[in-house]
């Protein structure tokens, strides 16, 4: 028998068959290097891409998959949909809403814990900093096993009520609006990231007065999925008075 030459082992690899989940990833992402290994990955359950034209692909794939399964389905028979209650109040509908939604209402409801400094003086705080992320998502992740595809908007629009609370017993109520910008790796249980805005004093020590506030953020959590904890450092540059304030906040945030 004539042994194979190398040259035979190498066209014999060639018809060997790929791996087609590892040409999905690569098409997707554009390179190899794109999506982490999943035990490189903050969330090692879901695949993850970190730039805008593969999470567009990842996205666009997933829209097509969810359409061949649905397609593929036995059909099924109509129920009429009943209404549940207790005590005749949809107290179950309620419950069963809230359930998919309760990091939502934790992270809009919950207060983020102030310490401010004006002038040297210690002022603690609440504040509920409100987010609308706008753009496309730079990061994303799609859960093994399912179809949920989580995007991650680094741009967000914000909108931050709360009031601080002065020694002499004063409540210097305020609104920041602002825009941050957050970068948060797949790999990455940390994200960083700052922003601008200006904070609308209504009432207090020097009321009716705004600033110019730059910020810090730090922001811990496993990213797509929604529910981070977040730091945020920032000062208060008013254009009017005679007190400048440094603050630092921590709370949880649903973006």
């Amino acid at each position: 028998m004539r042994r194979a030459t190398p040259i035979a082992l190498l066209a014999l690899a060639s018809l060997a068959p790929r791996d087609a989940a590892g040409d999905d990833r690569t098409r997707a992402s554009g390179s190899k290097d794109a999506t982490a290994a999943p035990s490189d990955r903050a969330n090692a359950d879901a695949d993850g891409f970190d730039n805008v034209g593969a999470c567009r692909e990842l996205d666009a794939r997933n829209e097509r998959e969810v359409a061949e399964w649905s397609a593929a389905q036995p059909p099924t028979k109509y129920q009429y949909p009943r209404k549940e209650t207790i005590s005749g109040a949809p107290w179950i509908e309620f419950l069963r809403a809230t359930g998919h939604t309760g990091t939502l209402l934790a992270a809009t409801l919950a207060p983020h814990v102030l310490a401010a400094l004006r002038d040297s003086e210690p002022e603690p705080g609440l504040s509920w900093p409100w987010q609308l992320p706008i753009g496309a998502p730079a990061q994303c992740t799609r859960r093994k096993g399912s179809f949920d595809v989580s995007g991650y908007k680094p741009f967000r629009l914000l909108l931050e009520p709360g009031f601080l609370a002065g020694a002499d017993r004063t409540l210097a109520v305020f609104v920041r609006p602002g825009l941050r910008y957050m970068y948060h790796p797949t790999a990455w249980y940390l994200g960083f990231g700052g922003g601008a805005g200006s904070m609308l004093e209504l009432s207090g020590k020097e009321p009716t007065r705004a600033s110019l506030s730059p910020e810090l953020l730090l922001q811990f959590g496993a990213c797509c999925d929604p529910g981070y904890v977040t730091l945020t450092f920032r000062r208060e540059i008013f254009f009017a008075g005679s007190s400048g304030i440094w603050f630092a906040s921590a709370g949880f945030t649903y973006f």
